[in-house]
């Protein structure tokens, strides 16, 4: 069996998705999800065999961290050991509290059922003492369902037990940043806005539903976009000062001390991984694919932990990723119909006016192609979970994203030179009165009452082959090429008569 140039150039996106479906698998009890492995191992030629066997891997590895059997009663009184993953000041309806996140690594019930891996979260009203995160605990009282895996825990008694945990000292070092940036950027809605750029942890929830009503509320959460703003700016200045190797060392080490900074979430966890990868290639003169590169932290996180498949957050920074590297340049080439790209020559012979409308006219095309990959993928998930999509979301990501990264710049300069951070606060003042004074009468949105997962997932796989055979020429002759002849020999008609 001849494979295919793709499968020969992305092993490992490939392997990350067989890993994925057996994961989702395991964890929804959706088997379903083996159809994905088998559809995409079929159109890239491929043994099924081998889909079969990740699959397979990523099932019962799956299972063994987290056993099928698990609490589903509203309320389960019991003793659990916790393991603290991280801790935040967050607000809900009730007020703001301190969460803390992590897993419930056994759990006995009242009535003697064991239990673990349950993922978990704790809340300490602000007002009271809370107990440090510098280790994990045993803990006392009733777990509470809230859907799925995910549980509260209602604690009586915290009982430290020996050993040392991260998590406080990320806490401690994110507070004095927030205490920092309050200090320095007089507007609180600003300084709100950097403390959850900076350390990824937002408690302003008036921010997040007026980034919500535009669909820009992506940006609030750190992910590629933040780190490769980051490794650009400190790329930047380490090259004038060190040789292009030191520089490449030492932008690992911060970006690393970053990473652990912010903490592992999903999407933290890929946007370290791709560009770890970048560059250790760059490092070592080796040229390093996005789409491996994805594929590589796909693999990384799901054996790391296969639960985090279930995270919302996960699930779009990697779509979002997938939609920007396989389907923005047929996107381009759609809409190249519509601003043209003009050739070199041409361009030279042309007025002052004229070119700068062309070069206007790219920058449209560019931002309206990744602007329509990204929400294509992103849009069945997205209606899937909140019922609803805003359409200003269409045109707030046309150029919102852009100037949030000069806002960011501008932060990071100002670390440097602190008589900036005037500058910009009243920079980014004004651009927060954009999500702030969004026009009423745009606020439409796009809602229904249900959409079936497996629909969601059946869209997204019809993208996702859609995207390998534009970059597949070969491919996408033969599998064109072989849907004509079928049709002709089905109903005798040609497509193209010769």
């Amino acid at each position: 069996m001849r494979h295919s140039s793709f499968t020969l150039t992305y092993p490992a996106l490939l392997a990350g998705i067989d890993l994925l479906s057996g994961a989702a698998a395991a964890l929804t009890g959706d088997l379903y999800y083996i159809l994905i492995p088998l559809c995409i191992h079929a159109l890239l030629r491929l043994h099924l065999y081998r889909g079969i066997l990740f699959f397979l891997f990523a099932y019962a590895y799956t299972l063994w961290i987290y056993p099928p059997q698990f609490p589903t009663e509203p309320t389960t009184p019991g003793k659990a050991t916790f393991s603290i993953r991280s801790v935040k000041v967050g607000s809900t309806v009730f007020g703001k509290n301190h969460q803390y996140e992590g897993t419930l690594t056994t759990f006995t019930a009242a009535d003697g059922a064991a239990y673990r891996n349950l993922p978990c979260r704790i809340m300490v009203p602000l007002k009271k003492a809370r107990p440090p995160a510098s280790c994990n605990y045993t803990v006392e009282g009733t777990l509470c369902h809230k859907n799925g895996r995910n549980y509260f825990f209602k604690p009586t008694s915290w009982t430290p037990l020996p050993g040392w945990n991260a998590a406080e000292l990320r806490f401690q070092a994110k507070t004095s940043v927030s205490n920092y940036l309050k200090r320095h950027l007089k507007d609180p809605r600003v300084a709100s806005f950097f403390s959850s750029l900076a350390t990824g942890d937002l408690d302003e929830r008036t921010l997040s539903l007026e980034f919500g009503k535009i669909g820009v509320n992506h940006l609030l959460a750190i992910s590629g976009f933040h780190f490769a703003l980051l490794a650009a700016f400190c790329g930047f200045f380490l090259r004038f000062f060190l040789a292009p190797k030191k520089a490449i060392v030492l932008l690992l080490v911060l970006l690393s001390a970053y990473f652990f900074f912010v903490g592992n979430a999903p999407s933290v966890q890929r946007a370290w991984i791709g560009i770890f990868i970048f560059l250790i290639g760059s490092f070592f003169d080796l040229r390093s694919n996005a789409l491996n590169s994805l594929g590589c932290a796909l693999c990384i996180e799901i054996l790391l932990d296969p639960y985090s498949a279930m995270h919302l957050g996960f699930q779009l920074s990697f779509l979002a990723t997938l939609a920007i590297l396989l389907l923005y340049a047929p996107c381009e080439k759609l809409f190249s119909y519509l601003l043209p790209r003009r050739p070199l020559s041409l361009l030279a012979h042309m007025t002052t006016l004229h070119q700068t409308g062309h070069l206007l006219s790219s920058m449209l095309r560019k931002a309206l192609s990744l602007n329509i990959a990204v929400h294509l993928v992103t849009l069945p998930v997205l209606l899937f979970v909140f019922l609803k999509f805003p359409w200003l979301s269409l045109l707030y990501n046309l150029f919102f994203p852009f100037w949030v990264g000069l806002s960011i710049f501008l932060l990071l300069f100002s670390l440097i030179f602190p008589p900036l951070h005037s500058l910009n606060n009243a920079f980014t003042s004004a651009l927060l009165e954009f999500p702030s004074h969004a026009p009423a009468l745009w606020q439409f949105y796009l809602r229904t009452k249900t959409l079936p997962y497996p629909c969601v997932i059946a869209l997204l796989l019809v993208f996702f082959c859609l995207g390998i055979l534009y970059r597949e020429p070969e491919l996408r002759a033969q599998f064109f090429g072989g849907l004509t002849t079928k049709w002709h020999q089905a109903t005798g008609y040609r497509f193209l008569k010769r």
